[in-house]
């Protein structure tokens, strides 16, 4: 089976070959405009750099102690109707995910009838948030029964977009002052509904890189790094989470330390505490 970084002009003469005559100039018109919404928005062909870059992203994403980058990518393996695998890099641009563009993306496949029945595999730097999680349900949703296409989606990523992680309110972490309890729960609620609708949500382990490796053409030695360190941790922080035991959810959060030393200072002051 092919498989090659999507180009977006070979793909378009994939599409004008798919529907032949069965549209007229103007749908062709918008077919254009759409496939230039989706470049404005971040999707793009990766070259040998840009591929370091993006496995760069990846790689640093969620680490303690480094600096976590402020680009979300959706790489993302799928097939077309020809057979022929494909993958095409989708990032965050503007106010709008990386993960709202790649399904707008595959939606427009869908819509073409280029996208078969399949497991669709989705690696993001970063969980998706609860809006992006509506987004993705809802395609999974339509393609089943619109299209009567039904797709399955195994996502994999090395860090949790705002969510209070257990062992990072154990240590206190202070990047969790960004974090709303209002935040993690609705992008807990959004993970556990998409997992419901049969979604695969896992966090990256080795064989995971060992995949984003081989997709992207770079080396990566894994074993005994600190990616692998905080990946363990990330996995028995994902499971412990998305079981429902978590307290925001079971652990009390920096938030909720503050608001008692609050409480219990105020109470000193008034001399209710002696």
């Amino acid at each position: 089976m092919e498989t090659s970084i999507l180009n977006i002009g070979e793909l378009f003469l994939h599409l004008l070959q798919r529907l032949k005559k069965e549209i007229d100039f103007s749908q062709i018109n918008n077919l254009i405009l759409v496939m230039d919404v989706m470049g404005q928005h971040g999707k793009m062909d990766l070259q040998k750099a840009e591929k370091q870059k993006v496995f760069d992203i990846f790689l640093n994403s969620g680490l303690h102690g480094g600096c976590w980058p402020n680009i979300v990518y959706s790489v993302i393996s799928f097939r077309l109707s020809d057979n022929c695998q494909r993958v095409i890099a989708v990032r965050n641009h503007n106010k709008r995910h990386s993960e709202h563009n790649a399904v707008d993306f595959l939606r427009e496949l869908l819509i073409l009838e280029s996208l078969p029945p399949q497991t669709i595999k989705w690696y993001v730097n970063f969980s998706p948030c609860r809006n992006c999680s509506d987004k993705i349900d809802g395609f999974i949703t339509e393609a089943r029964t619109l299209y009567g296409i039904r797709l399955q989606i195994d996502m994999q990523f090395p860090c949790l977009y705002k969510i209070r992680r257990p062992s990072c309110e154990r240590e206190l972490c202070s990047h969790l002052q960004s974090v709303s309890t209002l935040d993690h729960r609705r992008n807990i609620e959004g993970l556990r509904q998409i997992q419901q609708n049969g979604v695969m949500l896992r966090t990256i382990d080795e064989g995971g890189w060992s995949d984003i490796r081989e997709i992207l053409s770079v080396a990566f030695s894994y074993r005994g790094t600190p990616r692998n360190t905080e990946d363990v941790r990330l996995n028995k922080d994902f499971h412990h989470l998305m079981s429902g035991n978590h307290s925001t959810d079971g652990f009390v959060t920096l938030e909720q330390l503050l608001q008692e030393f609050h409480q219990i200072t105020e109470k000193f002051k008034s001399g209710l505490l002696i």
